[in-house]
């Protein structure tokens, strides 16, 4: 039995090398009758001893961006192509396919000679190449191996690849690799890039109308658009379903009910807009550091990012409908992975990415940054700092907003009402060398200047930095390197790069937590309360002169959320346009969508962290008709026994560091011109100055 079965295989094998060499032998005589030169038979010669691998068909793959909930973002390509295995293709749209381009497909061996002989008959009397014969795997040769030029020569090389083809692959692999291949017009390549192009939905959803329109378009994917020439389409795709009847693909009933079907077509301007361009554009600079550009845009690559589409198009619509230029990041403070990025109001207006490449003033948000450097160097939330008018010997006059003063205030007090004058004298006590120390351990690697205006924000900040600083807060001190990728794949999902990104813990724990109880003590009772979303949460405005640019960089315990605003040309936002009154109520749009699923959660408090309660403004202790009365975070040893007393008692301070001075880099010094000093100007400090006046009024302490 056995030797019946090896003998009957052997025969068959007989048989089929039997008519691949008689179909060679027709081709090849064919030729030199034909073209009557050796030429063609040295051609056959040199495709002769080359057999073509799988990976040799199909060269150029569609490189597919995922968001971190595996949906696309973004596909980037030189051919739009996504490979799909056999078994998802319908079965109507492999008939149709067959119909129309090679009815005889499973019975020939790569070359159908009663084609090639009758299109041979009609190009004799037309006295030039008029009409072709290729078969389906004669096409996948042309498309893979050669050009489209109609001459003999390449026709008969084009007919030698086919045999080639076909004795070493099956008839369903050269299907697959053929319908991976061909295209199909307006950027698609493939079945399965078809499918989402012309209908929006995968390969294996299409039904019979879909598949016949498809397979109609393979003999001029541009003359039968449906899109271009709808009726020239519609008409195409009744030729093919005539043809799938015919070859008895289909019913007379089927036939009818696809005729009739009106096909529902993607609008092409929806399909070329992308997702998060400015996103596509960070990742797609930091895959160029790792991988040439032919891998990226014709690799197959599967790119895994840290982006939230949900949170990016809120953010997104935030931005854009508010009317003002400027930069949106959303990140994880826990993890440093990016959810959203905005660049811009608009990418088609402007490519610029605002979040990463615009450097601006950031005014007081820059203030928490050495908060945490005072905290760590011998000053508490309950520290008192004289809030009064300054002069330098330079001529230099900081001013608070509107020219207002309280008095001794607390360090919690000084920082929620981003005084100015308070913050200069801290920064002025710890040194502002140290304060540019600890801005390089957040993150800040633009160039700071070596002076006091440092403690208004007077250097220029990039967006990505200084709001990925303040992950620091609700991190517990650890600093996380703000990051967009997680991993790339090849198309068949091997790995190919993880991205682990660099950590460094910046500040104590306990530091952190007390930052993140002022920092919510700015939206809780400061100039930040147009944030306030009714959970536990931390943030801090900014603002410039001129009102020039307006921040707000806020967090709760799961999210963190920073938004720059500012004209490119460095103009005016408005009269008062402040980060408390512009920026705060988009801050507060985008995190409410945001953290709509996200149960609220606490800052989590260490160990040796006591909270005691005293007046806000002036740290009095225990007394029971305090009305601004808060529980202030001490670390356990540092907390006051009695009402404390200023910090600072002298009026007339220490001149200015430098006098001309310099701008800091990483080892680096450059000259650089006396910077003009940034004030903190919010908008509802006028308001809040006026109560507390009339309230001390009132307790006779005025």
């Amino acid at each position: 039995m056995k030797e019946d079965k090896k003998q009957e295989k052997k025969d068959k094998n007989k048989k089929r090398n039997f008519n691949f060499l008689f179909t060679f032998i027709i081709v090849i005589l064919l030729g030199i009758f034909i073209g009557g030169t050796v030429g063609t038979v040295s051609a056959f010669m040199g495709i002769n001893k080359y057999i073509p691998t799988k990976k040799d068909f199909i060269t150029s793959l569609s490189t597919t961006i995922y968001d971190i909930k595996g949906r696309e973002i973004a596909k980037l390509w030189k051919e739009n192509r996504e490979i799909v295995p056999l078994s998802k293709v319908p079965k109507h749209l492999i008939n149709a396919v067959i119909a129309i381009e090679d009815s005889r497909f499973y019975s020939h061996h790569g070359i159908d000679i009663k084609g090639i002989l009758r299109s041979l008959i009609q190009n004799i009397i037309n006295r030039k190449i008029v009409e072709g014969a290729s078969t389906i795997t004669q096409q996948l040769a042309r498309t893979s191996f050669l050009n489209r030029e109609k001459t003999l020569k390449r026709k008969i090389k084009e007919a030698i690849l086919a045999i080639q083809i076909e004795k070493k692959y099956s008839k369903n692999e050269i299907l697959e690799l053929y319908l991976n291949e061909v295209y199909f017009g307006h950027g698609a390549y493939g079945v399965q890039s078809a499918a989402r192009t012309f209908f929006g939905k995968d390969v294996s959803q299409l039904d019979l109308a879909e598949s016949a329109l498809l397979a109609g378009l393979l003999r001029g994917p541009y003359y039968y658009s449906p899109y271009i020439y709808p009726e020239r389409a519609k008409k195409r795709q009744q030729t093919v379903l005539r043809k799938m009847l015919e070859n008895g693909f289909i019913t007379e009933s089927e036939y009818e009910k696809a005729l009739n079907e009106k096909l529902h077509l993607v609008p092409l301007n929806n399909k070329m807009v992308k997702n998060a361009p400015y996103f596509v554009n960070y990742i797609l600079n930091i895959l160029l550091k790792d991988f040439d550009r032919d891998e990226i845009y014709k690799g197959g690559l599967k790119i895994y990012t840290t982006l939230d589409l949900d949170v990016q198009r809120v953010a997104e619509k935030t931005l854009s409908e508010s009317g003002y230029q400027g930069a949106i990041i959303t990140i994880d403070p826990k993890t440093g992975e990016i959810r959203a990025m905005v660049g811009g109001r608009n990418f088609k207006e402007s490519q610029f990415n605002r979040a990463i490449q615009a450097k601006r003033q950031p005014g007081s948000s820059f203030k928490p940054i050495y908060y945490s450097a005072a905290l760590e160097n011998g000053f508490t939330a309950g520290s008192i700092i004289v809030d009064e008018p300054l002069k330098f010997d330079n001529g230099w006059e900081p001013k608070n907003f509107d020219n207002e003063y309280f008095g001794p205030v607390t360090l919690a007090f000084g920082l929620a009402y981003s005084l100015n004058s308070v913050g200069i004298k801290i920064m002025q006590q710890i040194g502002v060398k140290k304060a540019i120390a600890y801005a390089r351990r957040f993150g800040i690697t633009t160039p700071l200047v070596n002076n006091l205006s440092l403690a208004l924000g007077a250097s220029e900040v990039i967006p990505l930095e200084i709001i990925s600083a303040y992950t620091v807060f609700p991190n517990k001190g650890k600093w996380i390197e703000p990051h967009g990728l997680i991993k790339v794949e090849n198309h068949e999902g091997a790995v190919l790069k993880r991205f682990i990104p660099k950590t460094r813990q910046v500040i104590k724990p306990e530091t952190a937590y007390i930052m993140c109880k002022l920092l919510e003590g700015v939206i809780k009772r400061g100039t930040a309360w147009r944030a306030d979303i009714g959970r536990e949460m931390g943030g801090k405005t900014g603002s410039t002169n001129d009102y020039r640019d307006a921040w707000f960089i806020g967090f709760t315990p799961d999210l963190l959320t920073g938004i720059y605003i500012g004209n490119d040309d460095h103009s005016p936002l408005g009269n008062r346009k402040t980060g408390g009154l512009v920026v705060a109520p988009l801050w507060k749009k985008i995190m409410k969508e945001a953290l709509k699923d996200i149960p609220p959660s606490r800052f989590e408090k260490p160990d040796d962290i006591v909270e005691i309660p005293m007046c806000f403004k002036r740290g009095i202790l225990g007394k029971p008709d305090c009305k601004d009365k808060v529980r202030l975070p001490f670390v356990k040893g540092t907390e006051p026994e009695e009402t404390p007393v200023p910090t600072y008692k002298e009026k007339n301070l220490t001149p200015i560091e430098n006098k001309t001075p310099t701008l800091v880099t990483s080892g680096e010094e450059f000259s650089a011109p006396t910077p003009t000093p940034t004030e903190e100007k919010e908008e509802t400090m006028e308001e809040l100055i006026k109560k507390l006046k009339e309230k001390l009024k009132k307790e006779g302490k005025l």
